[in-house]
């Protein structure tokens, strides 16, 4: 027999119905058995696997979650042999949308890739790859600005750089375009830094 044991909090996550729900707990609370026991509940309520969508940070928590839901099913299994949709479900468990967002989202384009024109065999880069063409991309761009005769970005060199080492420079680059990629609204938030350094209506430096 299944030992289900969850906390009066833990119970309440599980069971709460009709709206939404958003569930804070610590590191090692429980949150996945949590999640788990709620998914399974609307499963044998009459829902399907691929009904849900379950995002997770990493592929790794993609596949220990996609795990735990195995294991669960095959344990009602056990105490019900006969239930003919348990063993449905058990059998689309690999086909359950259980992933981090990245990988949904390719999903997606992919799903629609000729409306995007782009080719359906494409795939997201690894890290290290995007990290190589991030490198290329920032060398191409230093080289233009070198070319360009302009005396702020000369000035920004200067500042950042080490004699004739600008390594600085590209790391503050780097830097601040990985902490623009983490803002919902990019182009909007740098433009209003840019607004608030002109300084409009300052008289003491000191008030800023």
């Amino acid at each position: 027999m299944r030992d289900i044991r969850l906390t009066d909090e833990q119970r309440a996550a599980v069971e709460r119905t009709g709206g939404q729900l958003l569930v804070s707990a610590a590191a090692g609370s429980g949150k996945t058995r949590v999640l788990v026991e709620r998914l399974l509940r609307k499963v044998e309520a009459g829902a399907r696997l691929q009904d849900f969508l379950v995002i997770t940070y990493t592929n790794a928590a993609a596949a220990e979650l996609r795990g735990k839901i195995t294991d669960a099913i095959f344990e009602r299994i056990a105490e019900n042999p006969a239930d003919l949709r348990l063993r449905q479900e058990a059998a689309s468990v690999g086909k359950a949308k259980i992933g981090t967002i990245h990988s949904f989202c390719a999903g997606v384009i992919r799903e629609n890739a000729h409306l995007l024109k782009l080719p359906p065999d494409f795939r997201v880069a690894d890290e290290a790859e995007a990290g190589l063409l991030r490198e290329a991309a920032l060398g191409e761009l230093l080289d233009e600005l070198y070319d360009s005769g302009d005396t702020d970005f000369y000035a920004l060199a200067d500042t950042l750089g080490a004699g004739r080492d600008d390594s600085g420079l590209g790391r503050v680059i780097l830097d601040a375009h990985e902490k623009l990629l983490s803002h919902p609204s990019p182009e909007k938030w740098v433009k209003a830094q840019l607004e608030a350094l002109e300084l409009r209506g300052v008289t003491d430096a000191a008030q800023t």
